[in-house]
């Protein structure tokens, strides 16, 4: 049986997927750019713009990679992982089971990547004010101390 984890849990997060991401956005930017806005209907400037947006954000993003915290009480792995797999994904046939036990096969290595990550930037010296480490680890404990009956992944 063929199954289909396709979403950002199933790409690799660490450091390299990052740069590439960021050399996408230049790309898509220069393709973009070199568009003539002029031959475009309304809409279509619209989405162009909101596209040029979105990458520029990518792009002039880059330099401050190392101040996201991957780990943290609102956007890290720790939450986005739990989101993605119970909110984003309903499951309301065999298929949509099927990729989500996929997915869920591929939470131990988003986890692990995302330790690795918070290893890499503390030993810069970046790290999160105390109040999000200890909302963090407060949410983790919260999240493992749930009986696997009511765990949200089951």
């Amino acid at each position: 049986m063929e199954t289909r984890a396709l979403h950002w849990l199933s790409l690799p997060q660490p450091e390299a997927y990052r740069r590439e991401r960021i050399e996408r956005a230049r790309r898509g930017l220069t393709r973009l750019r070199a568009l003539d806005r002029k031959t475009m209907s309304d809409k279509e400037r619209l989405s162009a713009d909101v596209l040029d947006w979105q990458l520029t954000s990518i792009v002039d993003g880059a330099p401050f990679g190392d101040l996201k915290y991957p780990l943290e009480q609102f956007r890290g792995a720790n939450v986005t992982l739990v989101d993605t797999l119970t909110i984003s994904h309903p499951i309301a046939s065999k298929p949509d089971g099927d990729n989500y036990i996929a997915r869920l096969r591929l939470v131990p290595a988003r986890m692990r990547e995302a330790i690795a990550d918070t290893r890499r930037i503390d030993a810069l010296g970046v790290r999160p004010p105390r109040f999000i480490i200890a909302a963090t680890i407060a949410g983790m404990k919260t999240f493992i101390n749930v009986p696997a009956e009511q765990s949200p992944f089951v």
